[in-house]
């Protein structure tokens, strides 16, 4: 295959990890303005979000994980007031279904090899 930087083809398991690291910042965000919220389900949502955001960062069951965060990013599609923009939440949902597909990457507990 033809590439314009062919050595930047040798770090794409490096991929999923700023994959990761990109979709734990956006739980987080999420589950720190959730658990401010007087509603008990948006607390219990905070605590979901912040420990699947843990999980993703350190790379222990990431595709239970991305599931997880594909759930997540859907009941924040049907929410009636969004923390973050529509096309936010797309992202996060699409982002969570490569990591689901692709696994870990590098820098993770449950590699594969």
């Amino acid at each position: 295959m033809l590439s314009l930087f062919p050595y930047a083809l040798s770090f794409t398991l490096f991929a999923p990890l700023l994959f990761r690291i990109a979709l734990a910042a956006t739980l987080g965000y999420a589950a720190k303005g959730h658990v401010q919220m007087p509603d008990i389900r948006m607390r219990v949502l905070a605590v979901v979000e912040f420990i699947t955001a843990g999980f993703l960062i350190v790379g222990l069951w990431t595709q239970a994980a991305a599931l997880a965060a594909i759930v997540i990013a859907g009941v924040w599609f049907f929410f009636p007031t969004r923390t973050y923009a529509l096309s936010t939440v797309l992202l996060a949902g699409a982002i969570a279904a490569s990591l689901f597909v692709t696994g870990a990457g590098r820098f993770a507990f449950d590699l594969p090899f």
